[in-house]
This record gives structure tokens, C-alpha cells and sequence, in this order.
């Protein structure tokens, strides 16, 4: 799925995730009317950030347009898109320490000196067997919470308090254990 583009028509009998290891087809696992489903949450994925991409001006907005315009004629005004926090995440042009902060920040949750990581890793035993299932498909695996649905057979709502329990479980461990 594009988080741009609609799938065509004629691609709609089947689903597919593409993931960084290649695509996944799901289609054998799952009804029509929820491959259906899936292709109209992906649709409305689509509307939303085009919709939400370039978001319409106010008056003052629009003034300030108007005058930019006068000030820099056979210019064009420059867009107001709302980018998504991801698309800032890494830019190969740049060195490192000049990467945006939201890639310095991945790189910090992927280093393996964390004490805090450390501490997880140690404590996701202590947890239920649906919880250490879930934290594998959804933080080691990293994989969407729709196929985590498809696996658990559950709904979107079902895994989310799932995620929330466990959520809960670790931090009372971490209080537990004194570490703030």
C-alpha cells in the first residue's frame, strides 16, 4: 500500500504489505469482505493524507500570499504541505551530526548499550505468552498492527488494548524494579 496512491481496481483481488523485506501477500489468509475492508482503510489512509497534505489558508494567510507575491513577481509562493514526521527521518546528502532528530533518535533506540533496553530484554519473560508474542511481532519484528490482527485474529481495537496491557505490565515492572 502507498500512502499516496490508491491500489487500482484491478488489483484489488488480492493484499498485499510491503514491508523492508519484500512484499507479503495475505490474500489465502483472509475473507473477501475483510480484503475489502483492508483496501478501504488503506483508501482512507490515502484521502486523509492527500487531504491533509496541503491544508487550505486562512485570510491572513492568504494576505500574506498575496503580498509575497507582489514583493517577488513570475515567483511562485512556496506550498504550505504538512510533511509527515517520518519523511525527515534520513537524508543521505547529509553527514551524521547534521541528520534530523528524529533519525538521531532511531539510531539511539537501535544502539545496543541502553541499560534501559537491557532491563526489557530481561523482563519480556516475566510477561504472559500472548504479551511476548505480541512484543516480538510488534517492536523485534516490526510488523503492522493489521497482520498482527490477522495473526491473533483479532480486531484493531482488541490488539491495541493488548499493546495497552502490556504497556501497563511493563511499567509496573519498571516501578518494580525502582528505575524511573
Amino acid at each position: 500500500m502507498s500512502e499516496y496512491r490508491k491500489t487500482p481496481r484491478d488489483q484489488r483481488d488480492k493484499y498485499q504489505y510491503d514491508t523492508a523485506t519484500g512484499k507479503i501477500d495475505i490474500t489465502a489468509q483472509i475473507s473477501i469482505q475483510w480484503r475489502e475492508t483492508l483496501h478501504r482503510m488503506d483508501d482512507r489512509i490515502v484521502d486523509n493524507n492527500c487531504k491533509n497534505g496541503h491544508p487550505p489558508m486562512d485570510e491572513r494567510q492568504k494576505a500574506e500570499k498575496k503580498e509575497w507575491e507582489e514583493a517577488h513577481p513570475g515567483e511562485r509562493y512556496p506550498a504550505n504541505w504538512n510533511m509527515s514526521f517520518e519523511a525527515h527521518a534520513y537524508d543521505p546528502e547529509l553527514d551524521d551530526d547534521k541528520q534530523p532528530i528524529y533519525s538521531q533518535i532511531l539510531k539511539n533506540m537501535q544502539s545496543n548499550d541502553d541499560p534501559l533496553r537491557d532491563w526489557l530484554y530481561e523482563k519480556i519473560p516475566e510477561l504472559d505468552e500472548k504479551e511476548q508474542l505480541l512484543f516480538h511481532l510488534l517492536i523485534e519484528e516490526e510488523m503492522p498492527v493489521v497482520e498482527i490482527m490477522v495473526i491473533f485474529g483479532k480486531s484493531k481495537s482488541s490488539i491495541y488494548r493488548l499493546i495497552d496491557k502490556m504497556t501497563e505490565d511493563l511499567v509496573a515492572l519498571k516501578k518494580r524494579d525502582g528505575i524511573h
